[in-house]
């Protein structure tokens, strides 16, 4: 019956608070905030009694992880005029990342080329060809065992 009543306490109507501007410290820009009041199935199961506990969610923004990875320039970078990979640097990750699996080698050649190049990267990975066209100016496919994957950092 506990069970049950934590499981009725948990399915209790959600309370939502007005939407209310807040000022981002670095952006100056205001985003709406929407307050969510939830109950927290612990107390419930425990006294009986709805508890809140209150979440800020992001309204209409995209929310997007904050790298501090400085963009390294492109004038920087030793590029080479192989129509694969014009980058040995960029071809040293994506080699050293790629395993026999798919999902773990896209995800890890990502987090390599943006920690070590700044900027975004996205990864396409498959078993066998694949055709794809991007606008970029780092970029690099490499072939290991039967995966072969390609890389590249948004413009």
């Amino acid at each position: 019956k506990l069970q049950a009543a934590a499981a009725a306490a948990k399915n209790a109507e959600v309370i939502e608070d007005e939407e209310e501007p807040i000022k981002k410290k670095d952006e100056g820009k205001t985003t709406m905030m929407k307050t969510v009041k939830t109950p927290s199935a612990s107390s419930a199961a425990s006294t009986m009694k709805t508890a809140s506990t209150s979440t800020e969610f992001p309204v209409g923004e995209e929310v997007v992880p904050d790298t501090n990875e400085k963009e390294v320039d492109i004038s920087e970078l030793h590029l080479t005029d192989d129509p694969l990979c014009n980058s040995d640097d960029l071809r040293k990750v994506v080699i050293d990342n790629i395993d026999d699996q798919l999902n773990s080698s896209k995800r890890m050649i990502q987090l390599a080329a943006e920690a070590q190049f700044g900027g975004r990267f996205d990864v396409i990975c498959a078993n066998g060809d694949f055709s794809y066209v991007t606008n970029t100016e780092l970029y690099c496919q490499e072939t290991k065992g039967d995966i072969s994957c390609y890389t590249y950092r948004q413009l």
